[in-house]
C-alpha cells in the first residue's frame, strides 16, 4: 500500500476495538460456565448460532456493501445509508416471522422474546458500524466496541447470577448492550444526517445488492463450516455435548485477537488505497510483494500464538472453568488448527472485496462448506468419533476454503510462502499430534507443549516482529 501510516494507524484503532469484542467472549466464559448448566450453555450457543444464519439472509448481507459502498466518495451516501437501512428494517420484519416458526418448532419457543430482541439489537448495530467503517469514523466505532464490552459484562453479571434469569438474562443483556452501543454510534455520527429516503437510487441499490448478495451464500457456506458441528451433535450425542463445543469455540477468540485487527485495518486501508481494476504492473507487483510478506508474517504469528493456547488451554480448563466443562480442553487444538486457516482465508477475502469479485469468495466457501458437512457426518454418524470428528470436519473444512481461496487470488495477486512457513506448519501438526497421546498426563503435555512453543518461537521471530513493528508508533522522517 501507498500509505504505511494508514495501515499503522488503522491497527491501533482496530487493535482497541477488537479487544474489547473479543476479551470479552472470553471472559465471560469462566462467568457462564459457573452460572449456567452445560445443557444451558449448549441451548444459548445453538439459538445463537441460529441468529448468526438468520440475519445475513434476512439482511441480504447489506452491511457488507454499507462497508464497501461508505467508503466510495465517488457515492452520495444518503443513498448508500438510507438503502442499508431500508433492508434492514425488511430484514428484522421477516426475521422475527422466521424465528417465531423455528422456536415453535425445535422447542425453544420459550425464549423467542427476548431472542428476538438480541437478533434485532445485532441487526441495528452491524448497520450502523459497517456504515461508520467505511466512512472511516474508526474513532467512534471503537469506542461503540468499549461501550458495547462494559455494558455487557455487567449486565451479564446482573441478570444471570444476581437475578437469575438464566438463558433469558444472556439475551436480555446482549439486547440491552447492542442498544446502547447502537444508540451511541447513531448519536455520535450524527446518521441522523444519512437518512433521506427520497435519495434512495435504483442503480445505487442494485449495485449495492449485487456486491451484497453473493455474500449471503457465502455467509450461510461459512456459517454451515462453523455451525453445522452444533447440530451434528445436538442430533447424535446431546445437549451437554454441546455446551462443551460451545466453550471450545470460545478458547479460539484468543487466537483471531490480534490477527483479526491486523485483517481489519488492512481491508480499510486497501479499500481507501489501492484499485485492482486500475493498477499498472508496477503498482500490482509492489501490492503482490507487500501482501506476500504480510501473509507469512500473519500465518506465523497465528502458529505461534496458537502453539502457546495449545500449551496452557488444560491448566486453563482445570482451574478457571466449572469441573464439568474440564474435558473440553482435549478438543481444542483441532479448533485453533481450524482457526488459523480460517483467519487466512478471511484475509485472502480482502483481494476478492477491493476487487469487487465476491463470486470467488462464494464459491471458495461453497466448496469448504459440501466437504465439511460430508465429513461431520461421516466422523460423527458412521465413525462414532464424537466431538473429535466434529473438530476434524471443521479443520479440513477451512483449511479447504483456504486453499481454494489462495488460488483464486493468484488471479490478481501472486502470493508466496516461504519455505520457513511450511517448517512451522508442521511443527504445530507434530505438537497437534503429540498432544492427543499425552492429554490424559498434565505434567508432561505442559512440558511438551511448552517445549514446542519456545522452538516454534525461536524459529519465528522475524515474523513476530514483523506484526508488532506495524504496532509501534510511526516515527515521522527529518
Amino acid at each position: 500500500m501507498k500509505n504505511e501510516h494508514s495501515l499503522k494507524k488503522n491497527i491501533y484503532i482496530f487493535a482497541i476495538g477488537t479487544i474489547c469484542t473479543k476479551v470479552i467472549k472470553f471472559v465471560l466464559v469462566p462467568l457462564l460456565t459457573f452460572y449456567l448448566s452445560t445443557e444451558q450453555y449448549g441451548t444459548i450457543d445453538l439459538l445463537v448460532t441460529s441468529i448468526s444464519l438468520i440475519i445475513p439472509i434476512c439482511s441480504l448481507s447489506i452491511h457488507e456493501s454499507l462497508l464497501r459502498f461508505g467508503a466510495d466518495d465517488s457515492i452520495n451516501h444518503k443513498t448508500v445509508y438510507s438503502t442499508g437501512l431500508l433492508v434492514v428494517t425488511i430484514g428484522i420484519t421477516v426475521a422475527v416471522g422466521i424465528g417465531a416458526v423455528l422456536t415453535k418448532v425445535s422447542g425453544y419457543f420459550q425464549y423467542f422474546l427476548t431472542a428476538s430482541l438480541f437478533m434485532i439489537g445485532e441487526f441495528l448495530l452491524n448497520v450502523n458500524t459497517f456504515f461508520i467503517k467505511g466512512r472511516n469514523r474508526t474513532i467512534i466505532y471503537v469506542l461503540s466496541n468499549f461501550i458495547y464490552a462494559v455494558i455487557s459484562i455487567t449486565s451479564t453479571f446482573l441478570l444471570i447470577s444476581v437475578a437469575n434469569l438464566g438463558i433469558d438474562g444472556y439475551f436480555l443483556s446482549g439486547f440491552i448492550s447492542y442498544l446502547i452501543a447502537t444508540s451511541f454510534v447513531f448519536i455520535s455520527a450524527k446518521l441522523w444526517r444519512y437518512i433521506s429516503f427520497k435519495s434512495l437510487d435504483k442503480k445505487t441499490m442494485c449495485d449495492m445488492l449485487k456486491y451484497s448478495i453473493p455474500l449471503i451464500a457465502n455467509g450461510v457456506s461459512w456459517w454451515l463450516i462453523t455451525a453445522s458441528d452444533k447440530y451434528m451433535t445436538r442430533i447424535f450425542l446431546n445437549e451437554s455435548m454441546n455446551g462443551l463445543l460451545a466453550v471450545v469455540h470460545k478458547i479460539p477468540t484468543l487466537l483471531s485477537l490480534v490477527t483479526t485487527v491486523f485483517s481489519s485495518a488492512f481491508q480499510i486501508s486497501a479499500l481507501k488505497e489501492y484499485n485492482f481494476m486500475n493498477a499498472d504492473i508496477e503498482e500490482r507487483n509492489a501490492f503482490s510483494e507487500k501482501y506476500t510478506k504480510y501473509t507469512n508474517a500473519l500465518f506465523g504469528f497465528l502458529v505461534v500464538t496458537s502453539s502457546f493456547i495449545i500449551a496452557l488451554v488444560e491448566p486453563f480448563t482445570k482451574y478457571f472453568l466449572e469441573p464439568s466443562y474440564y474435558s473440553s480442553f482435549q478438543y481444542v487444538p483441532l479448533y485453533i488448527a481450524a482457526t488459523i486457516f480460517s483467519t487466512l482465508a478471511s484475509f485472502y477475502s480482502n483481494i476478492f472485496s477491493v476487487a469487487k469479485k465476491n463470486w470467488s469468495i462464494l464459491i471458495a466457501t461453497i466448496i469448504g462448506a459440501v466437504i465439511n458437512i460430508g465429513l461431520c457426518y461421516l466422523f460423527m454418524a458412521v465413525l462414532n468419533l464424537g466431538l473429535y470428528g466434529a473438530a476434524l470436519s471443521t479443520l479440513i473444512g477451512f483449511a479447504v476454503v483456504f486453499l481454494v481461496r489462495m488460488l483464486f487470488s493468484q488471479k490478481y495477486l501472486v502470493t508466496k510462502f516461504h519455505v520457513r512457513t511450511f517448517l512451522l506448519l508442521g511443527l504445530i501438526s507434530a505438537q497437534i499430534a503429540i498432544y492427543f497421546f499425552l492429554r490424559n498426563n498434565s505434567i508432561y503435555l505442559l512440558i511438551v507443549n511448552l517445549s514446542f512453543s519456545i522452538l516454534i518461537l525461536i524459529i519465528d521471530y522475524k515474523n513476530i516482529f514483523t506484526i508488532i513493528k506495524k504496532m509501534l508508533p510511526h516515527k515521522k522522517e527529518n
